[in-house]
């Protein structure tokens, strides 16, 4: 047995017991034996992380829990796979369930999915309520392209059509209560777009039921007041036809409620007024649902301009979204009146492009104004020659609206005969004018036959009551040319032309506005001078007038060149 050498003893072979003993555990070249440290030899503690080799551990020298729990099956906590925690592009298609692989493949198309998840089948029903802007006073019809009908919007014709009661089809004009001549409204128009955003399974079923010249009162033929006895009550008349119009096949519901109505109160107080509107609205809703969308639209801002009466009706038409949710209110773009009460045609379109953004904020309890769009502004002056298709005039050359103010109860009208323009109504004044952009420059007309009655060329005009005018002809036989003037409804003369100073048809009228100086010239010579007119200096409308019918009288031509 290996031991090491005795102190003191062992002499002359100490040497050989020491290499015994350290063969015991080590190798020739000084270094450990293999398999010579045992447990036994190691300090608690002295094995760390840097003394053992990479790879050197097996799982078999693992405690037996930890073997356990590294053979488990891995789990990963429900929810913890966040968007956040996956990459873009992680997960396939393969990794998708099998039921949504199937309907990526089958690519549903639009009307597909209409078909599983649309509404059912049925009208989506716009009553339209009010007075003449309602129902359409704009002419020049464009049924070709703008006012023609569209296969999704029908119209449940009023009590006096030959159609009435019927689902037909809607086309301008429409078959309100009172049957309007060949004018447009602006229902069509925003039907037409509001049929867009619907399902293809819904159909729009606008419900006419507009009379002109009516309002709320208790006195006259009509009225439009909640339970008022004693007149037409067109608000009754009007809940009958909404009624029968859902009681047609199918899921129907009342989308919207249409609503254009203030000029025949124009002299009613805002208080009175306010309790009206808002007693309609409160009805139609116990009705039709509490949240229907209520649309309102703005009356004419000219006319708004020029009289308190109808600014107060506005007035109380802009609070209305504030005293009532669901509303929304529409403002009309100014200088596209027909006349200083009703929109043109054009107008009436933009109109109805303007009550859809209001009807979308009415969809909110807050309700709001949408306000018009930006027209493009004025180009200065405007020029006609008539050199077109017989029918009636709506616009120049250039596209600008003209419009007419007359002192009638009927619409007055100016066609295109022949290539000349000439007065065609019933009225005892009419006036056709254009929009200049300007106050100043000089107002040309080529005249063409001269009637039996005064007519002429009108300047500066503001209404049917107020403008400066060239008449041609004074009265029958007398076609000695003047200035004259009308302030609110009366005549006066500015200046009359020496008594050989004779219009005839070809004669070329001039009427030259600087500031307060008005003159008159005849075939190029100054047959009345300058002369002061201090009213309308800033007035820009310019044109023709007429007061009769009796015999044919026209222009060949009209222009406003600026100044």
């Amino acid at each position: 047995m290996a031991r090491l050498p005795q102190p003191g003893g062992d002499a002359g072979n100490w040497g050989d017991i020491l290499n015994d003993y350290l063969a015991t555990s080590h190798k020739a070249d000084g270094t450990i034996k293999n398999n010579t440290v045992g447990t036994a030899q190691l300090q608690d503690d002295s094995v760390t992380t840097s003394t053992i080799a990479d790879g050197t551990i097996t799982e078999t020298l693992l405690a037996s829990p930890v073997q356990t729990k590294l053979n488990a099956p891995a789990t990963i906590a429900d929810g913890s796979i966040t968007n956040a925690k996956l990459a873009n592009d992680a997960v396939s298609k393969e990794q998708l369930q099998s039921g949504l692989r199937t309907e990526i493949d089958n690519k549903l198309t639009q009307a597909e999915t209409d078909d599983i998840y649309a509404p059912a089948a049925g009208y989506d029903i716009i009553p339209i309520l009010g007075q003449s802007n309602a129902l359409g006073r704009g002419t020049a019809i464009d049924l070709t392209y703008l006012d023609g009908a569209d296969p999704r919007v029908l119209q449940f014709a009023n009590l006096l059509s030959p159609y009435a009661d019927q689902a037909v089809a809607a086309l301008e004009p429409l078959h309100h209560h009172e049957m309007p001549g060949n004018t447009v409204g602006f229902a069509l128009t925003f039907a037409k777009r509001y049929a867009q955003t619907r399902p293809i399974t819904r159909k729009v079923l606008l419900v006419p039921c507009a009379h002109g010249n009516t309002g709320f009162g208790s006195t006259g033929t009509y009225t439009w007041r909640v339970g008022q006895a004693g007149p037409i009550n067109l608000y009754g008349l009007a809940v009958e036809q909404i009624n029968k119009a859902l009681a047609l096949p199918g899921d129907n519901r009342v989308a919207a409620i249409l609503w254009h109505q203030g000029e025949a109160n124009s002299a009613t107080s805002a208080a009175s007024y306010r309790v009206d509107l808002d007693s309609l609205i409160d009805d139609l809703r116990v009705r039709y649902g509490a949240s229907t969308p209520f649309v309102l639209g703005q009356m004419s801002p000219l006319r708004i301009a020029e009289n308190a009466g109808y600014a107060t009706i506005d007035g109380v038409h802009r609070d209305t979204p504030t005293r009532r949710q669901y509303v929304g209110m529409w403002e009309a773009v100014s200088m596209l009146e027909q006349d200083n009460v009703h929109f043109s045609a054009p107008g009436q379109r933009i109109n109805g492009m303007t009550a859809f953004d209001a009807y979308e904020l009415a969809l909110s309890s807050a309700g709001g104004i949408a306000p018009a769009p930006e027209i493009a502004p004025v180009e200065l002056g405007f020029s006609d020659d008539f050199n077109r298709v017989n029918g009636i005039i709506t616009t120049t050359p250039n596209g600008a609206p003209y419009q007419v103010f007359d002192t009638g109860s009927n619409a007055s009208t100016w066609v295109i005969d022949n290539n000349a323009a000439r007065y065609s109504g019933e009225v005892i004044r009419s006036l056709i004018v254009a929009e200049s952009g300007t106050a100043n420059g000089i107002l040309t007309g080529t005249v063409g036959a001269i009637g039996s009655a005064t007519n002429g060329l009108a300047a500066r005009v503001q209404d049917a009551g107020n403008y400066i005018a060239l008449e041609c002809r004074q009265s029958a036989g007398v076609n000695r040319v003047r200035i004259v003037k009308r302030v609110a409804g009366t005549l006066s003369t500015v200046g009359t032309a020496a008594s050989d100073k004779l219009s005839a048809p070809g004669s070329v009228l001039e009427l030259v506005l600087d500031g307060v100086n008005v003159s008159l010239k005849l075939n190029g010579e100054v047959v009345v001078p300058p002369t002061v007119v201090s009213e309308f200096v800033s007035n820009t409308k310019h044109g023709m007038f007429g007061l009769s019918t009796e015999t044919i009288q026209t222009f060949d031509s009209l222009a406003f060149v600026p100044a």
